[in-house]
C-alpha cells in the first residue's frame, strides 16, 4: 500500500503541487520551484511535441485563411476509429449485436428496478422508523467527529504551514497516513487503548 502511494505521489500528485507552486513560490524571494521528473518527460515527449506542430499549424492556416478570404481550409484527417467505415460489409451485423445488446442491458436494468422496488415496499413502517433513527444518530457521530478533528487539526495545520521545515517533515508522513482508509487505521487505535 505504501509504494502504491509513493508512486502516486510520485507520478501524479508532486508534478501537480510543483506546477501550482510556480504561482505560489513567484511571491516569495529566495525560493526556487523544484522540477518534477514527469514534467521533464512530458516536456520531451515526441507526441506532445507532434500534437504542437499540429495545432500551430491549423492555428497559421485558420489566421492565414481569414486574412485572405473564404479559402478552404485543409483538413488533418487523422485515420478513421469507426467500425463502419473501416469494414463496411459488416456494419449490419454489427449494429444488430449492439441493439440486442442494448435492448439486454435495458431489460436487466428494469428487472433491477422491479425487484428493487418489491423489496422497499416489503418493508414495514416501524422498521422505516428504526432505519432513519439510525440514520439520524450516524449523521451526529459524523459530525461531532467532525467538529473534534478540526478542534485539532486545523490549529496543528496553520502551525505546520507556518515553517518550510515543519512542512518538509510532515508532509510525507501526512500524504502516507491520509492514504490508508480510516477501517485500516482502527487496529492501530485499538492496540494503544489496550
Amino acid at each position: 500500500m505504501i509504494s502504491i502511494i509513493l508512486i502516486l505521489d510520485f507520478l501524479i500528485w508532486h508534478p501537480i503541487l510543483s506546477w501550482v507552486r510556480r504561482f505560489r513560490l513567484e511571491e516569495i524571494p529566495g525560493t526556487a520551484p523544484t522540477e518534477p521528473l514527469m514534467m521533464l518527460l512530458v516536456r520531451e515527449s515526441r507526441f506532445i511535441r507532434w500534437l504542437k506542430v499540429v495545432y500551430r499549424r491549423r492555428s497559421h492556416l485558420r489566421r492565414y485563411s481569414a486574412e485572405s478570404g473564404p479559402a478552404a481550409l485543409p483538413s488533418f484527417r487523422l485515420p478513421s476509429l469507426n467500425f463502419h467505415e473501416r469494414f463496411p460489409s459488416q456494419s449490419q451485423t454489427v449494429e444488430i449485436f449492439g441493439a440486442s445488446s442494448m435492448a439486454l442491458r435495458a431489460s436487466m436494468v428494469v428487472a433491477g428496478c422491479v425487484r428493487l422496488i418489491k423489496t422497499l415496499v416489503e418493508v414495514p413502517g416501524a422498521m422505516w422508523l428504526e432505519i432513519l433513527g439510525n440514520t439520524g444518530l450516524t449523521f451526529l457521530r459524523v459530525l461531532g467527529a467532525l467538529i473534534l478533528s478540526s478542534l485539532w487539526a486545523v490549529p496543528a495545520g496553520i502551525w505546520i504551514g507556518l515553517n518550510q521545515r515543519r512542512i518538509r517533515i510532515a508532509q510525507p508522513i501526512i500524504q502516507v497516513m491520509a492514504s490508508f482508509p480510516a477501517p485500516m487505521l482502527l487496529p492501530v487505535g485499538s492496540c494503544r487503548l489496550i
